[in-house]
């Protein structure tokens, strides 16, 4: 790493961080270039070519729902994204079952957030409650290990538990509340692979207590392709073609549905909020709002001087990170020791682990793209 650090003329991540960033001759960086470069396909549309797409999205799930008691499932935690998605479909007169994967960490007004969701939309909700004695388990390995990435065992169950219902109820479209512009911009650096099983077996079998977990959802990446390439699942980001201001995504929630704002990006979940708001940053180094900062300046909601701004405030209120640690050590069984020599402990890399990365993944590639030169030749 460079000891001069060379900041981004537009956004506000730096080479001071492990990015592995590069800057072009005006010193944009190449997270600026790839966010402009992969939405362009949205940036530069009208607002009447992104209604007339999204109409035409719309009535495709209502189509191939019909016959069917739901058009499609969506994922909801009770945060900004899901919440604000959710609200639409119920706008948008879609016949939505929510999906909520319950780890045991949510928040009590992520909780009323999901109970005013389900309120003001009427829509039916399948809630997966894990076994917290092997979530903890599991959790537990994360932890011990040194990798970076402590959320993959919750966001791989929600995903898991998502596609089982759809296969189940034959629902052939999910709607997810991914979007450009609040998160557009996330250094590879500051996550792993969620849907690589095996990472996830490896670490568990050399650092949980329980030789098996038995009730944990979970899903082979395999399972996945098959669903999106030969089944038919489609994965519907609506919020790509909407006007989603975070700001005013977040007064409408209030003023509509009821919604209470809960502070941070997915601060809805108190592990991530610890995790996030203290683990991340004092371990690993990453200060994740760089990034989302960085992918609304992208997306013109903010300007890189309130960006800046922002980044001066404390990442957690003070107050609230001692309650949440002393939470955090109760609930996982650590003594505060314990705690602070994993904290202490040098980072360790997910593929230090088995990954389908070293063999599955790649063989995956060449079988794919020896399909689609197959279809293209048989047309």
């Amino acid at each position: 790493m460079s000891s001069k650090v060379r900041s981004c003329n537009k956004c506000i991540l730096d080479s001071n961080d492990d990015y592995q960033i590069t800057f072009d001759i005006n010193g944009i960086c190449s997270y600026c270039e790839k966010f402009d470069k992969d939405y362009i396909f949205i940036l530069n549309k009208t607002d009447e070519e992104k209604n007339r797409e999204l109409n035409n999205l719309i009535e495709i799930i209502k189509s191939d729902g019909k016959g069917k008691k739901y058009d499609c499932i969506c994922g909801i935690s009770g945060g900004l994204d899901s919440s604000f998605l959710a609200a639409k479909a119920k706008e948008f007169g879609l016949r939505t079952l929510l999906v909520h994967f319950d780890n045991s960490w949510n928040s009590e007004l992520a909780v009323k957030n999901v109970e005013q969701i389900c309120k003001y939309t009427g829509f039916d909700l399948h809630t997966y409650v894990v076994n917290w004695e092997e979530f903890k388990d599991l959790q537990k390995a994360y932890i011990k290990s040194g990798v970076l990435d402590w959320e993959v065992p919750t966001d791989h169950a929600l995903w898991a538990v998502i596609l089982k219902k759809s296969k189940e109820l034959n629902i052939k479209h999910i709607l997810i509340g991914a979007n450009y512009q609040t998160e557009g911009i996330l250094p590879s650096t500051m996550r792993y692979d969620k849907a690589d099983l095996k990472n996830i077996r490896d670490i568990h079998s050399k650092y949980g207590k329980l030789k098996k977990i038995r009730t944990f959802p979970v899903y082979k990446f395999w399972w996945h392709m098959y669903l999106k390439w030969f089944w038919g699942l489609k994965l519907d980001t609506l919020l790509y073609y909407m006007e989603y201001n975070k700001d005013q995504a977040k007064q409408y929630l209030v003023d509509v549905v009821g919604w209470r704002d809960y502070g941070g990006k997915h601060y809805e979940s108190i592990f991530t909020r610890f995790y996030q708001g203290y683990v991340l940053n004092k371990k690993f180094g990453y200060d994740k709002r760089k990034a989302h900062l960085s992918s609304l300046i992208c997306s013109g909601q903010i300007s890189k001087k309130e960006a800046i701004e922002d980044l001066q405030n404390p990442m957690i209120n003070s107050d609230v990170l001692q309650d949440d640690l002393q939470f955090f050590l109760k609930k996982m069984e650590f003594t505060a020791d314990e705690f602070q020599q994993i904290m202490n402990q040098n980072p360790v890399p997910h593929l230090a682990f088995k990954s389908y990365s070293t063999f599955e993944y790649p063989l995956l590639k060449k079988i794919l793209r020896l399909l689609v030169i197959a279809k293209k030749i048989i047309k």
